[in-house]
């Protein structure tokens, strides 16, 4: 996941698509493209739902030369990124005209005429598309720079205190293993209720996105391994579910990966991520 570009394209183009894809990655930009991105054992039009529809923000570069016009694929991708209201850019290798459907769903979109452009033009121009199309992140709450000594308090209890945030945290980061985004509020509820272990608390919750991120400001290496330093246990190298949804997208949720630190939005509704109960001191 964490796609920036889909590019759609037919296989007889594949030259200028591997030009393309190589100018767009050299620029920090993921593209999905169907060569080599296929997980084996996992069905190929499934790998491409997945792509279109599980990527906030993806923008869908459909190449088009007279090949494209007779491929079936390239239509159905240009239909499912319609449907679920992705940006698209016709990018035209050729000077044709469009007929049919890719009419009906290209003309009257901008356009960049490849034909008449060099690569590297071609590249900046759909860098400025994706830009634009990247979702607002959340903002965290400005947080002061704590003293390093004084930042962590163990509380004998089995939860930590942040100094810098005045946050409690449980000092298991894995106490419920990995769940969807519902499961783990309706994990965080059953803390509240006394059905599982609550450490004396009644007022847990699901961290925001500023919160979670907090954890890791002024770290000093991986996230994981830097906060197991500062007394937590079992902190997962992986993502960890915020509160926070994505403004744009409400069926995702904003992510903290604790294995680099990266911020990113996964489905509620079908991804695993783990949970990192948090309360309130005052």
């Amino acid at each position: 996941m964490g796609y920036d570009v889909f590019i759609s394209y037919d296989s007889r183009d594949l030259t200028f698509a591997d030009k393309l894809v190589s100018r767009l990655e050299s620029r920090g930009y993921k593209c999905w493209i169907d060569r080599g991105e296929i997980v084996a054992g996992k069905e190929f039009d499934e790998e491409i739902f997945t792509a279109i529809t599980e990527n906030p923000g993806l923008l869908l570069v459909v190449l088009l030369s007279e090949k494209t016009l007779q491929s079936k694929y390239v239509k159905d991708e240009i239909r499912l990124a319609y449907d679920n209201n992705l940006h698209i850019i016709p990018v035209f290798i050729e000077d044709i005209k469009l007929t049919g459907a890719y009419a009906l769903r290209l003309n009257g979109r901008h356009r960049i005429d490849a034909f008449n452009l060099d690569i590297d033009t071609v590249a900046d121009k759909i860098c400025v598309a994706v830009k634009q199309q990247k979702p607002d992140l959340p903002t965290p709450t400005p947080i002061p720079t704590p003293i390093p000594s004084e930042r962590f308090v163990d509380n004998d209890d089995q939860t930590i205190t942040d100094n810098s945030t005045i946050l409690m945290w449980t000092k298991d980061a894995n106490l419920a293993g990995r769940k969807t985004w519902q499961e783990a509020l309706d994990y965080i509820e059953l803390m509240n209720k006394g059905a599982t272990e609550n450490f004396g608390y009644t007022d847990w919750r699901l961290p925001d996105a500023g919160e979670l991120g907090s954890l890791i400001k002024s770290r000093n290496g991986a996230p994981y391994a830097w906060l197991q330093s500062q007394g937590f246990t079992n902190v997962q190298a992986d993502s960890y579910w915020s509160s926070t949804s994505h403004s744009g997208y409400t069926s995702f949720a904003w992510v903290v990966g604790m294995d680099g630190g990266n911020l990113d939005a996964y489905l509620k509704s079908s991804y695993d991520s783990d949970v990192w109960p948090v309360r309130s001191v005052c």
